[in-house]
């Protein structure tokens, strides 16, 4: 059963890349959503929580994997809208 967890984990990590290069490659990042990931960071939490508490340490490590990926994206998303919000503010003041 561990090797099928962790293919699954690699998985589920393997999914996130694209959301987590887009916010690394480009300064606009509209199709990215902090608080979405945010959300599914909690969500990975309650799942660790509860393949812990069955002692199910496998899939609580690529739970781990995948939140941590969560947390990658979200950081970065929140990081690139508040560069962005930046920017027009910058935009419209040294434009009047």
């Amino acid at each position: 059963m561990g090797i099928g967890v962790l293919g699954v984990g690699f998985a589920m990590v393997a999914n996130r890349l694209p959301q987590l290069i887009e916010p690394v490659r480009h300064r606009g990042v509209t199709g990215v959503s902090a608080g979405a990931w945010s959300i599914s960071t909690c969500g990975s939490l309650l799942w660790i929580t509860y393949e812990a508490g069955l002692r199910f340490r496998a899939a609580a490590l690529v739970t781990c994997s995948s939140g941590a990926a969560n947390v990658a994206i979200a950081a970065l998303a929140g990081w690139r809208h508040h560069q962005s919000r930046q920017d027009m503010i910058r935009e419209v003041i040294f434009a009047a």
